[in-house]
C-alpha cells in the first residue's frame, strides 16, 4: 500500500492534472487521519516482526553477494539458497538491488541498470509531446523502486513482463526521424 501514497499525486503532477493532483493528495491526508485514528484499520502497520524477517532476509542476501561479487550465482540464488545456507525461508532476496546482485552480481546489475538509465532518458524525450504517457510510464518505474526497495521482486512472468512492457513503451511514441530524399544527380 505504501506506492499509494505517491503514486496518484506523481501522476496526475506530472500530468498536468492540477485539480485530480489536489483530490489525490486531499484523500490522501484524510486516508491517513483515518488510519492514525483508527490503527486497527491495518492491522500489519504496527507489527514489526514482517520488518525483523526481512532484516534477516537482507542480511543473509548480503552474505551471498560477499560469496561471488562479481556475476552473482545465476537467478533466484536467494531462494535456492536459503536452506543450504540456514537463512530465513524465503523465495527471494525481498529487495530489487539485493536480489539483483545475489543473482547477477555487479556486473550484472550495472548492465541491467545501465539499460534503465537508456528507458528513463528516452521516455524524458516524450514528456512534453505525450504528458500522459510519461505519467503513466513514470509513475511505473517510481511504483517497482519503492515495492522494489522494501519488499517486491520483479518476478517473471507476469509482474517482471507487465513492468518490462511498461518500461519499453515510450519508444511507441518516439517519432522516428526523417531522412531527406536523395537527389537525382
Amino acid at each position: 500500500m505504501l506506492p499509494f501514497l505517491f503514486i496518484f499525486p506523481l501522476f496526475f503532477g506530472f500530468a498536468g492534472k492540477k485539480k485530480l493532483f489536489a483530490f489525490s493528495v486531499g484523500m490522501e491526508i484524510l486516508a491517513l487521519i483515518l488510519v492514525l485514528s483508527f490503527p486497527e484499520i491495518i492491522p500489519r502497520g504496527s507489527n514489526l516482526s514482517t520488518l525483523f524477517s526481512r532484516i534477516k532476509i537482507w542480511d543473509g542476501a548480503v552474505v551471498l553477494i560477499q560469496m561471488h561479487p562479481l556475476f552473482g550465482m545465476g537467478p533466484v540464488t536467494y531462494g535456492f539458497m536459503y536452506g543450504t545456507m540456514g537463512f530465513h525461508k524465503a523465495p527471494h532476496a525481498h529487495n530489487l538491488l539485493l536480489e539483483s546482485l545475489t543473482s547477477y552480481g555487479l556486473v550484472g546489475t550495472t548492465l541491467i541498470t545501465g539499460y534503465f538509465v537508456t528507458l528513463i532518458r528516452e521516455t524524458m524525450g516524450i514528456m512534453q509531446e505525450h504528458p500522459t504517457t510519461f505519467s503513466l510510464i513514470i509513475s511505473f518505474y517510481f511504483t517497482a523502486l519503492v515495492l522494489g526497495l522494501l519488499d517486491f521482486t520483479l518476478n517473471f512472468p507476469v509482474t517482471g513482463i507487465t513492468f518490462l512492457m511498461v518500461a519499453n513503451a515510450s519508444c511507441m511514441w518516439k517519432q522516428p526521424v526523417t531522412q531527406p530524399a536523395a537527389t537525382a544527380a
